[in-house]
Formats: C-alpha cells, sequence, structure tokens
C-alpha cells in the first residue's frame, strides 16, 4: 500500500488546498508536472512566519516550459510558475504536514 502525505497544493489562479500525495518522488514530480526543485517555504510572500522545516516544491523547468504565472517570491525578486506545493523537510525527507501548519498555509495564501 502506498503511503502518502498532507501537502498544500497552490495551482495558479486557484485557491490554496489541503490533499495528499504519495511520498515518492514520482508521486511528487506529477504533482509538479515534471522534475521537482526545492526551496524555503520563507521564500513565499509572508513566509517568514512559516517553520523553518516547510519546503515549496515545485518545477525545476517551469520558467523553461513556459507554466503560467503563480506568485513572487524572494520579496518580488522572483516569482514561481505552475503548480507547487509546500510540505516539510525532516533529516533530509518531505514528509506531510500537520493540520496545523496545513491550516498556516492556507491562510498565508489567502492573502497572496
Amino acid at each position: 500500500m502506498e503511503r502518502s502525505i498532507k501537502i498544500v497544493i497552490l495551482e495558479p489562479d486557484k485557491p490554496a488546498r489541503i490533499t495528499e500525495v504519495g511520498e515518492d518522488l514520482a508521486s511528487m514530480q506529477a504533482v509538479v508536472g515534471g522534475y521537482i526543485q526545492v526551496i524555503p517555504a520563507c521564500a513565499v510572500p509572508g513566509g517568514k512566519v512559516l517553520s523553518r522545516e516547510l519546503l515549496l516544491v515545485l518545477n525545476e523547468e517551469g520558467k523553461l516550459d513556459d507554466l503560467p504565472y503563480n506568485f513572487k517570491i524572494w520579496d518580488g525578486a522572483d516569482y514561481i510558475v505552475g503548480t507547487c506545493f509546500v510540505c516539510k523537510e525532516n533529516e533530509d525527507e518531505m514528509v506531510g504536514l500537520s493540520d496545523e501548519e496545513a491550516q498556516s498555509v492556507i491562510e498565508l495564501f489567502k492573502e497572496v
């Protein structure tokens, strides 16, 4: 039986939502539509209030593939394209969010 983790998915022009994804690399790549790139979730607008263990997982080649604009990061110095998601890091592994962490991310993206 495949194990899954709780994430917050961030799709262009849609509200953030909580869902689950398989904990394997192929499942995570399917969510973002390609190879994954991982950056600290504190990069998102207002993200400094998030736990340091939270990660933003995105399509590594999204800009090259001309994916649709999603949101700005690093105080407007860069931006995210395509679908991405937030999960958590635990000893170099990507793991699921707690209910409280997921809700914090949802609330943050109501303002983005």
